[in-house]
Order: C-alpha cells, then sequence, then structure tokens
C-alpha cells in the first residue's frame, strides 16, 4: 500500500466543530532535548517497520528516539492491529514498563527511518538519578504523555469521525499549541490513520473525498473572486 495517503500540499477546508483543546493529541510533540544531553550512546538507526519493543514482553533497553516516527502497536487476541498513538524525537521507549517492572502492552515500530540511543534497562533508573536533566525531561515527557492521551480520548469518545479528522488537519499547524509537532497524514497509510483515529477505512476514504470536494469548491470560489 502506498504509505502517502495523501498529497502533502492537499489543503482541505478546516471547520472545526469544536473549540481546541489547548494540546494536540493526535500529533506527536518533537523534542530535541536529547541533542543537549551529554554522554548518551551513539544513536543506532532503524528503518520503517523494524520493531523497538515487542508487545507483552519484558523491556530489556530502553530507546531514546532522536529521530522519525514511531508507532504504539497494539495486536488483540482475535488479531486486531491497533494504532494506539504516535511518537517522535524526545520520547522515552519503554522507560515506564523499565521503572514499574512490568512487560510492554504494546510493541513499538518504526513508520519512517529512526534513530535511536540505546540504555540497557539495568542501568536506566540509576541514570535517571544521575542526571537531572535527562531526570526533567523524562518527566516533562510523561506530562505530555498524559495531556495528549486525555485530549485523544476524549475526541474519539465523545467528537465525531468527521471532527477527529478535522482535528488532525488543524494540528498540522502547531502555531495554535507553542510545541512543535510531526505532520503525520503524509507519512501516515489509510489504515494507520484510520486505526489512529478509531474510524473504519471506509469511513475514512469517504471523509477524505468530502474533504477535497470542498476544497475544489473554495478553490472554484476564489478563482471566480480573482477573475
Amino acid at each position: 500500500m502506498n504509505r502517502k495517503f495523501y498529497s502533502e500540499d492537499f489543503r482541505p477546508r478546516l471547520v472545526p466543530k469544536q473549540a481546541s483543546l489547548g494540546y494536540p493529541g493526535f500529533a506527536p510533540v518533537v523534542s530535541e532535548a536529547f541533542e543537549h544531553l551529554k554522554d548518551l550512546p551513539p544513536a543506532i538507526t532503524f528503518e520503517a517497520d523494524q520493531t523497538l519493543l515487542e508487545q507483552g514482553e519484558m523491556v530489556n533497553s530502553v530507546w531514546l528516539i532522536r529521530s522519525g516516527l514511531v508507532k504504539l502497536r497494539y495486536g488483540s487476541m482475535t488479531g486486531r492491529d491497533s494504532t494506539l498513538g504516535l511518537r517522535s524525537a524526545g520520547w522515552c521507549a519503554g522507560g515506564v514498563w523499565v521503572l514499574m517492572n512490568r512487560p510492554s502492552v504494546y510493541a513499538v515500530t518504526a513508520i519512517t527511518q529512526c534513530t535511536a540511543s540505546c540504555i540497557p534497562a539495568s542501568e536506566f533508573s540509576s541514570r535517571l538519578m544521575q542526571s537531572s536533566k535527562l531526570m526533567r525531561h523524562f518527566l516533562q515527557n510523561l506530562c505530555q504523555e498524559v495531556m495528549s492521551q486525555a485530549i485523544s480520548q476524549a475526541q474519539i469518545m465523545s467528537w465525531t469521525a468527521e471532527e477527529r479528522l478535522q482535528q488532525c488537519f488543524i494540528e498540522r499547524d502547531t502555531t495554535d499549541f507553542n510545541v512543535k509537532t510531526v505532520d503525520i497524514l503524509p507519512v501516515l497509510t489509510q489504515v494507520e490513520l484510520a486505526h489512529l483515529l478509531s474510524i473504519t477505512p471506509e469511513h475514512l476514504c469517504r471523509l477524505m473525498r468530502k474533504a477535497a470536494n470542498l476544497a475544489k469548491e473554495d478553490e472554484a470560489v476564489c478563482a471566480e473572486k480573482t477573475a
């Protein structure tokens, strides 16, 4: 399947039906904090579709994501595969599960080429205690995850599918959030985007066609006004 579900220059009409919740719920926040930390292990490259963490297994290594985009993937007992969220540079993959001494609930898989530094699970806690900068960023990252998950859950539970898709369009422009995010729409497949928004792929196609038609209508109106 073509990974680019739609063109990067596709700009649909934005008609948000809900007030902004003030923080991105679907697009992952990007941080360069790891680039300012000293003595980190050298970054390792992961190609798209490579797995960093396995679902249901104890975490042996914490991966500090330096660049790229990864997804949190959950496979049910019935074989259904779901995307629980997306993460990018600045995220500590596996850190929570190591500190809680629990197996990871989800797998972490690269969507694009990624780079990450590896800290053995046995050393992660001591690394946090020895580096106030790493500890501060880890706690900030946890707070961001709590906000993002709460907002996305609120949208999935109470917003319509069209409103959630509109929110994805809005999150491409992060000036309202005062944070840097990844433009996820050009790199996700149809199925990945549908899973993220909790929409069936078929319904997502219908909504995208509707958005495309509205965008063409807007272009036609603008052309008439400038003629």
